[in-house]
């Protein structure tokens, strides 16, 4: 093997995951799926059965997501509020730049009109 071989990078980079998932949630449903396919297999229920039966078996991962999503609305409303009093700074900014070249060209009129009076 050669050298080169050795030394190249990872083709993938880790990604790393946006939402984590629940565990306990998770190992609920599956111990609540193998109990029920422990008791009989006779009555072994459907997917859809079984949800019926234990609705609230993803209700953590479903109250994660609702606070995620409630999280990032706070979040984008206070990124709306820093983004608009951005904008207005910038704008109160260049209001300030006009008024200051305003000003200079005022003084430069002055001086000129000044220099014509004395000579």
């Amino acid at each position: 093997m050669s050298s080169t071989t050795q030394n190249l990078a990872p083709i993938m980079p880790f990604i790393e995951p946006i939402d984590p998932i629940e565990l306990p949630s998770v190992f609920d449903l599956q111990n609540s799926t193998t109990n029920q396919s422990a008791s009989g297999t006779a009555n072994c229920p459907s997917n859809i059965d079984q949800a019926q039966q234990n609705p609230n078996a993803w209700k953590g991962k479903a109250n994660h997501a609702q606070a995620a999503d409630k999280h990032r609305r706070e979040a984008s409303k206070d990124e709306a509020v820093i983004e608009q009093t951005r904008k207005d700074l910038e704008q109160k900014i260049s209001e300030l730049n006009q008024l200051k070249n305003q000003l200079a060209e005022t003084e430069q009129r002055e001086r000129e009109l000044a220099s014509r009076i004395t000579t």
